[in-house]
């Protein structure tokens, strides 16, 4: 059983209009047990993978077959790459397009793509985080770490070979990065499976927020909770704050707003 049946036995109507606008407010989710005829209607399908690139998983086969369709979905949600055909995982503009989008969709690329040095450099001058999925070779690539902390910052290095960094320090070409300027902050908010409407909440919001990076670290089969006896399955999102002057205030607000534990904050 889906999650959206876990959490509602309401019957999903028929009608189009009232169904976009259920979408539209209730999020991606919905379109899991929705009637094919909206899993092919493509204003539907991309209200939901604006949400959230997974819900492009539940699209129909013809729309994922469309090349113009996907990338019309990757340039509304990157994350959307992971569900597209292989042969548009093999596409450089629409690879590059969901990268543009979210860094993350790197990841979902072909791996023809990642073995090619000109690809990987053309993504990291979109956004130097993807430097993080790239192949260990090209993060030991000077030209490709340099233009990727051009593009993102020096939080990037993090995700570079520590050899490379340490040769351009010596030859100066790297700025001491200890300056509060430059110093990012991360957490993670771990989540139980009865908490997913919050979670998605939470990711969806600070999703939208230019000084903050969110990572989808997945679900955890082991985490066991303290209130709960035994095991259980929990999800898992790591959050990079890119502005450190933002740090207490973006924490707060979270905790606030949504009576979140905040765990393993960690400054580079």
């Amino acid at each position: 059983m889906s999650e959206l049946s876990e959490r509602s036995d309401k019957k999903l109507t028929p009608d189009r209009k009232e169904f976009l606008a259920e979408v539209q407010e209730s999020g991606w989710l919905i379109l899991e047990d929705a009637d094919e005829t909206f899993k092919a209607d493509r204003e539907i399908v991309l209200t939901a993978v604006k949400s959230k690139g997974y819900a492009f998983k539940f699209a129909d086969d013809k729309l994922k077959a469309c090349r113009e369709f996907v990338l019309t979905a990757v340039k509304s949600n990157g994350d959307a790459l992971e569900y597209a055909d292989e042969i548009f995982q093999a596409d450089q503009e629409i690879a590059l397009a969901a990268i543009k989008s979210n860094f993350d969709a790197f990841q979902f690329a072909d791996d023809t793509l990642k073995a090619d040095r000109e690809f990987v450099l053309r993504a990291v001058k979109l956004d130097g985080w993807a430097l993080e999925y790239a192949d260990e070779i090209f993060q030991a690539d000077q030209g490709i770490v340099l233009a990727a902390v051009r593009s993102a910052g020096g939080g990037t290095l993090q995700f570079a070979d520590q050899k490379l960094i340490d040769k351009l320090k010596e030859e100066g070409l790297l700025e001491d990065n200890s300056s509060k300027e430059e110093k990012q902050f991360s957490f993670e908010i771990t989540f139980r499976e009865d908490e997913i409407a919050s979670a998605c909440d939470v990711y969806t919001k600070l999703e939208e927020d230019e000084d903050v990076i969110c990572n989808d670290l997945g679900p955890s089969q082991d985490f066991v909770w303290e209130e709960m006896e035994g095991e259980g399955e929990s999800i898992s999102y790591e959050f990079i704050i890119k502005n450190p002057e933002r740090k207490e205030s973006i924490i707060s607000e979270i905790q606030d707003d949504y009576g979140m534990e905040i765990d393993k904050i960690q400054e580079y």
